[in-house]
């Protein structure tokens, strides 16, 4: 194989991992304007990477689900600030839920005083209204209500 060869091989690959990264924020852009379509494209296309990324860390799948859906729940509502073309969208994605576990570990230590009780017990009502609002914002129209399940 000849330098050519392998050199635009590479920057192939390059275009490739670049369009892709384009195209993330493309949808980022339109989940910005509240285009519900792109949200879903979205999240299915980072969802189960982003979960497999939390899982790797040792979080049991409720928790990493529950983080998850607190993830794109944020992304929904921060989205028009992260539509610069050099956005990684997936580093995005991976910082938010990094915050989001370490806030719940956090009000979940043993040290912590029982007047904290209330700050876990509220962080654990907001994981499960995410799941909520992460169904409602996938599909509108169905009014079935997801399992809510406790994250601990």
């Amino acid at each position: 194989m000849s330098s050519s060869t392998r050199l635009s091989m590479g920057s192939g690959k390059q275009s490739d991992e670049s369009d892709r990264s384009s195209h993330l924020v493309s949808l980022v852009r339109r989940v910005a304007d509240e285009d519900r379509a792109a949200f879903a494209e979205l999240h299915g296309r980072l969802a189960a990477r982003l979960t497999e990324h939390l899982r790797s860390a040792a979080l049991t799948p409720r928790f990493a689900k529950a983080i998850v859906a607190a993830t794109f729940v944020e992304v929904w509502w921060l989205a028009r600030y992260h539509t610069d073309p050099q956005t990684d969208v997936f580093a995005w994605l991976t910082a938010i839920a990094q915050r989001r576990t370490e806030e719940w570990k956090r009000h979940r230590e043993p040290t912590r005083s029982a007047q904290h009780a209330w700050i876990a017990a509220g962080a654990e009502s907001y994981y499960r209204r995410a799941g909520l609002a992460l169904a409602e914002l996938l599909d509108p129209t169905d009014r079935s209500r997801p399992e809510e399940s406790s994250c601990a």
